[in-house]
């Protein structure tokens, strides 16, 4: 994975850690169908615990680099019904502000942009100091999209409208 960093001086400078995880899950009938996760990210993160209304996030994903769980879904799923790969090469998530919704925990707002389209999004975040290592913050965030406000083609054969889409690690000080 590589990585882009950022300054801003009234926060703290974080990247993602290569063992950290953008991944997104299609479901059908509360079933997991399709599983994937991004393998080229770039990311940035400027972040004060006691000061976050400064704080800001970006993702840059290569679509290229999905794993899927089911291979065989793989082209389809790079296709033009879904990401069109060969038009579109990234998703990019940009943050317009933080939330904090009680100790630890945060809405961050943004931009998603996937196939061209761009839509407000909320990632419902944690974000823990780890107890070990005060250069390190353990990070959950989650959101739900649907596919066919992106412009992808909608829900067939029973796979879902709705992806789920997480990230899951740990943001690594860079001061």
């Amino acid at each position: 994975m590589s990585w882009i960093g950022a300054l801003n001086v009234y926060a703290q400078e974080w990247t993602l850690s290569s063992q950290s995880l953008i991944s997104f899950d299609i479901k059908s009938l509360g079933i997991s169908v399709v599983n994937g996760k991004f393998t080229q990210v770039q990311s940035k993160m400027n972040f004060k615990i006691s000061d976050f209304k400064q704080a800001s996030t970006e993702f840059i994903l290569n679509v290229e680099s999905v794993e899927i769980n089911r291979s065989s879904l793989k082209k389809k799923i790079l296709g033009k019904d879904l990401f069109y790969v060969e038009k579109y090469k990234t998703i990019v998530f940009k943050s317009t502000h933080f939330k904090k919704i009680e100790k630890n925990k945060y809405y961050i707002y943004g931009m998603l942009t996937i196939r061209g389209v761009t839509k407000p999004v909320i990632f419902e975040t944690i974000l823990k100091p780890d107890d070990q290592n005060s250069e390190k913050l353990d990070v959950l965030a989650t959101t739900i999209i649907k596919r066919s406000d992106f412009g992808m083609q909608p829900a067939v054969a029973g796979i879902g409208e709705n992806v789920n889409i997480q990230v899951k690690g740990v943001w690594v000080s860079n001061e």
